[in-house]
């Protein structure tokens, strides 16, 4: 190893600008290059640095920019939630107009001013809302004012045809009455004891010639006292009776489980008493047609009111149509005595009445 070197000092009187000599320094034989024949030789001092004026000039840090770039570009930030801005055209409009299109913009929001303010635009699911809802309610008031319309129609249920029913052709109740024409008489409901399922299926239903169905409220007979309408729809004084020729009586067809099965007729020129016609509330075919044998065999007078007239048996399949022998009258009395099948209720649905307006005829005469 070699002796370490003795650091610089200075002598004692010398001054500072003397140069000092440097220690010798032993070098290791194996480091020698063999040029110096002994183990010593002397370092050079290291050069001096140049003065100022003569350094480089400084490099351009373009590359450690650059370096810095990549570095940072390297780096990985986390992701930035990307913010939306709302549009505004007012904002966005307001840099590209011109002082003549603010003076347009004044003139327009002047007029908008001194016109009527409308209402905000709604958005438009709003506006559909309640468009549906109008709609809605003008068919509703459509449907309710025609009364050719019912919403409980069965599907597939037709009008009963009185033209062809009865065959012969009936004037329409609308145009100047014609004293001999038939025609669709006019009746209303005065008496009605069955009740009514629902406001739905109401005893004014039987008079509709439509597909609407009355659906009586109780088990048992029911009784409907109908009465002439003709003054109130024809204005004549004298059209306070009726000829009636033809009944026409029809049952639902499906879609109800009591449709009505048996029942039978009165007619009179003054009020029925309906109390007194709960005697005929079990009456069968055989029972009617025994009393009417009765009656015939004795030639007992009918009573007014109080002996039925007809009695009728309904289908499914069809409607029924009795023939009258020209009968005057202001009151009938439909009873339905029962339904086609054990039910709580009994279901009808139209009574139709075919004849001619005003007194014809008499049931029945008796002289003094």
């Amino acid at each position: 190893m070699s002796p370490a070197v003795s650091p610089p000092h200075l002598h004692e009187g010398a001054g500072i600008d003397e140069t000092l000599p440097l220690s010798p320094v032993m070098v290791d034989p194996v480091f020698n290059n063999g040029s110096s024949g002994d183990g010593f030789h002397q370092l050079s001092p290291p050069p001096l640095p140049p003065p100022p004026t003569q350094l480089p000039p400084p490099m351009n840090n373009t590359y450690s920019r650059t370096s810095t770039l990549l570095r940072e570009r390297a780096l990985r930030h986390p992701p930035r939630i990307p913010r939306l801005r709302r549009f505004n055209p007012q904002s966005a409009n307001s840099s590209f107009i011109s002082s003549g299109d603010q003076q347009q913009q004044q003139q327009q929001q002047q007029q908008q001013q001194q016109q009527p303010q409308q209402p905000p635009q709604q958005d438009y699911f709003v506006d559909m809302n309640r468009y549906n809802r109008y709609i809605q309610r003008y068919n509703n008031n459509n449907i309710n004012n025609n009364n050719n319309y019912n919403h409980n129609c069965i599907p597939g249920e037709k009008a009963v045809d009185l033209n062809e029913v009865c065959g012969m052709p009936l004037q329409s109740s609308r145009r100047k009455i014609n004293g001999n024409s038939y025609m669709e008489l006019e009746f209303e409901v005065t008496v009605d004891d069955g009740g009514q399922y629902s406001s739905s299926y109401g005893v004014e239903n039987v008079l509709r010639n439509d597909c609407s169905v009355y659906c009586s409220g109780r088990s048992g007979a029911v009784n409907i006292l109908l009465r002439y309408n003709g003054y109130a729809q024809s204005g004549i004084i004298t059209d306070k009776s009726c000829v009636v020729t033809h009944i026409v009586i029809k049952s639902p067809q499906y879609g109800f489980t009591a449709p009505c099965k048996d029942g039978v007729i009165f007619m009179s020129r003054h009020p029925i008493d309906v109390e007194r016609s709960r005697v005929f509330d079990q009456f069968t075919r055989e029972d009617f047609e025994h009393y009417m044998a009765h009656k015939s065999q004795y030639n007992i007078p009918d009573d007014d009111g109080v002996d039925p007239i007809a009695w009728f048996t309904l289908s499914k399949e069809k409607q029924m149509v009795i023939p009258i022998d020209d009968r005057s009258a202001k009151y009938i009395l439909v009873k339905l005595l029962r339904s086609e099948f054990e039910a709580d209720n009994i279901d009808l649905q139209y009574l139709g009445f075919v004849g001619y307006s005003g007194p014809r005829c008499f049931a029945h005469g008796q002289l003094c």
